[in-house]
């Protein structure tokens, strides 16, 4: 305390200046770093004090802090107060990429971004396991000590928006972008990547008719493990109904369902086996995948090029989706950006 009394009479502050107080404190906190009487590592005041020994508003000094924090001379720590930071001009951009799970899609994200920033960065990577108490100890304990915070709101139906948008008020708007969920919940202007689930997967095979009409009827195979798989899949059953293509949608694979003539579209959450078990059955009776049976799988990755000579994907483009963040990063302007889905089309089609 006696520190932060000692900063606060250091700066030099006259309430009855046609310069706005907010302006004043700026300019102060300026001076002194730079005639070295505060240097980074130093504590400031917190706002009650600082508004207190001064005689100002809190609503004053709150504005004063966050545009110094802005500006790269201040941070702010959770639970320990303010501290000095001088940031150097090239002095690495601090980004905290927030993610369920890590996977080929989320390292696909990665590298989108740290191959379009413009600026050298230093990216953290944490991982909250669609666990709710653990995002929001992870996002109370990173607050202020980042200058973008690229987070994928990830969580299973039982955990409410409300929940997640609750947390995400910690972050300044012009410090956060939402990636892959598009979350409408959140309000302000803040930084989205999102896909539309419910129409984006339908749209993409519309698209590629043609090669759907090869096969008699389609089945949607939806895991109860998907996240998404149940905005997914009835914009596909319309679409397919509308353009009279038979469709049924099943939860989990049927080896009875495997039959010649069918196209099998797979949503599937991590860890699940319906692929491999559709594949399993088809080798077993000599099915041929691409003629016999069709197969499309949901989430494009590098390995899915390989797999029974290539296999035929609806996807949204990862790596673009990383580029957009990191593009946001750049213009330092946040914006919504809609990332849509495609069908790579391969061998299983």
């Amino acid at each position: 305390m006696e520190l932060q009394y000692i900063c606060i009479m250091k700066l030099n502050i006259n309430s009855t200046s046609n310069i706005p107080l907010y302006k004043q404190i700026i300019a102060a906190v300026r001076n002194a770093v730079k005639s070295g009487e505060l240097k980074s590592g130093d504590a400031m005041p917190s706002l009650k004090d600082f508004a207190t020994g001064y005689g100002i508003s809190m609503e004053t000094t709150k504005k004063a802090y966050n545009i110094l924090k802005k500006e790269g001379m201040m941070r702010g720590r959770q639970g320990k107060g303010y501290f000095i930071d001088i940031r150097k001009a090239d002095s690495p951009t601090r980004i905290l990429m927030l993610v369920d799970k890590l996977s080929a899609y989320k390292l696909a994200i990665h590298q989108g971004l740290t191959e379009s920033l413009s600026h050298p960065a230093d990216i953290t990577m944490n991982f909250h396991n669609q666990d709710i108490s653990v995002f929001s100890e992870i996002v109370a304990k990173s607050v202020d000590e980042y200058d973008y915070y690229v987070i994928a709101a990830h969580f299973p139906p039982e955990v409410k928006p409300s929940q997640v948008t609750r947390i995400l008020r910690s972050i300044p708007n012009d410090k956060l972008i939402l990636i892959d969920n598009e979350l409408p919940e959140a309000k302000g202007h803040i930084g989205r990547v999102f896909q539309d689930f419910r129409t984006d997967a339908a749209r993409a095979l519309q698209e590629n008719l043609d090669a759907i009409r090869k096969y008699r009827r389609v089945i949607i195979v939806c895991s109860e493990r998907s996240l998404y798989g149940k905005s997914i899949y009835p914009g596909i059953r319309k679409m397919l109904n509308e353009n009279g293509i038979r469709c049924k949608v099943v939860f989990r694979f049927d080896p009875d369902l495997m039959t010649p003539g069918t196209l099998f579209i797979v949503i599937s959450g991590q860890l699940d086996k319906d692929h491999f078990t559709l594949l399993r059955e088809a080798a077993g009776k000599g099915y041929s995948l691409g003629n016999d049976i069709g197969l499309i799988s949901h989430n494009d990755e590098p390995v899915n090029e390989f797999i029974c000579g290539g296999l035929t994907c609806i996807s949204t483009d990862f790596v673009q989706m990383g580029r957009s963040a990191a593009e946001m990063i750049n213009r330092k302007e946040m914006c919504s950006v809609h990332n849509p889905f495609r069908l790579v089309r391969r061998a299983t089609l």
